[in-house]
């Protein structure tokens, strides 16, 4: 797919190609195929929004389902470590109607990014990034097994000693 796709987040760029310009504003993308003119400007579609997102999440993996944007036929989740989404520690293209999802966390406050794909591949308007907080359950500590009392260990010589008396007491009560 010799395709080049750009979309605006703020300001104005000019997309030319093949002796064409096209002015591309705010909120508004385009393509441009090999050997073809730019394609007029299109809006781009809105941010999805976390449908379910927990105020904390304490096992893995954590699952968080998107409300569905009309026109989207995939959309990019990526968490990451930093509000300005560099720091990536997952990042999935979803369907429609399918959870993002990822087991290979650590505890720690992360930002969900979402944006919506167009049929042409343009990715929609950038928000503000949900925060996620991970903080896993520990289990609990294993609890020591308390040990069984055994009698106490005598030598042959105490051993023998305690025969004795034993012998002698019986003797005494005949």
């Amino acid at each position: 797919d010799r395709t080049t796709r750009a979309d605006v987040q703020e300001g104005t760029i000019g997309v030319s190609a093949m002796g064409k310009e096209v002015e591309v504003r705010e909120g508004e993308g385009t393509i441009v195929k090999q050997g073809m003119p730019p394609a007029q400007p299109s809006r781009l579609l809105p941010q999805p929004a976390p449908a379910d997102l927990k105020s904390r999440y304490a096992a893995l993996p954590v699952t968080i389902e998107l409300a569905r944007v009309e026109g989207a036929l995939q959309y990019r989740a990526a968490l990451t470590r930093d509000r300005d989404g560099r720091d990536i520690a997952a990042e999935k293209i979803l369907a429609p109607g399918e959870a993002f999802q990822t087991a290979d966390l650590q505890d720690g406050t992360y930002f969900l990014h979402l944006r919506s794909i167009d049929e042409q591949g343009l990715e929609g308007l950038e928000g503000e990034p949900s925060v996620v907080q991970v903080l896993l359950e520990q289990p609990p500590a294993p609890q020591p097994v308390p040990e069984t009392p055994q009698p106490p260990e005598r030598s042959v010589g105490e051993a023998i000693l305690a025969i004795i008396f034993v012998i002698a007491a019986i003797l005494i009560m005949m």
